[in-house]
């Protein structure tokens, strides 16, 4: 939907989603560098967000060469969890500027949506729909954006008052190093809160399109609206097609981080009880924990959406009155229960289904596996 469209269609759920969509395209331009940069060339450009995180990065590296400040345990456990944190926030700003012409084109997509008049015609309580996920997106959003802040605060301010450096500057005196730290701690968090808005952003908005379409599928329940609109699924199967290969799509382009977010989790996660375990009055790690599993929790409930939906359809499209359609919709009707025998689910490295069931797993074997290393010790 283009700020043409906005001036003609007022409903207040389309202008929210014009408010979300132009800092979706603002985080794009952040991260790709197409700012005032006065740097020449837009490939250049490219370099100057993953620049900055690899300064942060080295400089979390450079402290492993360096004498230890504090307890050598804290320090270590930190470290690691510091380091794995900030690699997989670099990967998701990798995978965005690479594939940002990919992210605009479903971006564009999902704004087509809110101005398409046939889910209308179809009676389907489009607006509701689009103003709950906007709703619930909003306040995730926020509670991200202030919670982050909050945390990267905290954690900046926790390490300074027990003299603990995880992040050293070359050639800057010792008062200053922990100025640096707090600048690296905001500069990866602020670089974690816009790329977990932008996927939020598709997150929440493929569960409003899935209830969308399954509200259409159901008036397909009515025999009376079967008999006068002659039901023809042509345009079911269309949409239908359409939101599994913009899925696709998504898995697609954030492949490499669900991988990578999935597979470091576990030693995070074990690091993180590990060391709560041995100093449990360390506030600073519970919040590096709960950020943590709040990471694969999300993505986990995204995966757990995505099966449960497309069963969903499967599951809809058996109870409707498929006898009183015509040949072709019957058809028609058949091709789309096929598309869904295999329900389509997000995968870590394509093997290992992402669900709830895989974020029970993972946090039990982390527990079972710190208990064991806590034994061995």
């Amino acid at each position: 939907m283009s700020q043409k469209d906005s001036n003609v269609v007022l409903e207040p759920y389309q202008l929210d989603h014009l408010k979300f969509q132009k800092i979706i395209f603002w985080i794009l331009q952040i991260l790709q560098g197409n700012v005032e940069s006065g740097i020449k060339g837009s490939f250049l450009k490219k370099f100057i967000a993953p620049g900055f995180m690899i300064i942060v990065i080295f400089t979390n590296v450079l402290n492993a060469f360096c004498d230890i400040e504090g307890d050598p345990v804290i320090v270590i456990t930190s470290s690691l969890l510091v380091f794995v944190s900030i690699c997989q926030v670099f990967c998701k700003v990798i995978v965005i500027i690479y594939f940002s012409e990919n992210i605009q084109e479903i971006i564009n997509w999902i704004g087509l949506l809110h101005v398409d008049t046939s889910w209308t015609t179809l009676g389907v309580f489009m607006k509701e729909r689009f103003e709950v996920s906007l709703r619930y997106l909003r306040i995730v959003t926020m509670t991200i954006y202030r919670l982050g802040l909050l945390a990267a605060e905290f954690m900046a301010l926790t390490f300074f008052l027990k003299g603990i450096l995880l992040f050293r500057m070359p050639f800057l005196l010792l008062s200053m190093q922990y100025v640096w730290q707090t600048i690296a701690f905001n500069i990866a968090m602020s670089f974690y809160i816009s790329t977990e808005f932008v996927l939020m952003f598709f997150g929440f908005y493929f569960v409003a399109i899935f209830n969308i379409f399954l509200d259409s599928i159901k008036l397909m329940n009515n025999e009376k609206f079967i008999k006068l609109s002659k039901c023809h699924l042509r345009n079911y199967h269309k949409k239908h097609l359409q939101i599994m290969q913009k899925l696709k799509d998504f898995d697609r382009i954030f492949f490499l981080v669900k991988t990578i977010q999935t597979g470091s989790c576990l030693p995070l996660i074990v690091g993180a009880f590990y060391q709560i375990v041995l100093y449990p009055n360390i506030i600073v790690t519970y919040v590096m924990l709960f950020g943590i599993i709040s990471q694969l929790f999300e993505i986990c409930l995204l995966g757990e959406y995505f099966h449960c939906k497309i069963e969903e359809i499967f599951r809809t499209l058996y109870v409707t009155k498929w006898y009183e359609m015509s040949q072709e919709d019957k058809m028609i009707l058949l091709m789309m229960m096929r598309m869904t025998t295999n329900p389509f689910s997000l995968k870590a490295a394509g093997m290992y289904e992402i669900n709830m069931m895989a974020f029970v797993g993972v946090i039990k074997f982390c527990f079972s596996f710190c208990v064991l290393l806590l034994a061995l010790v």
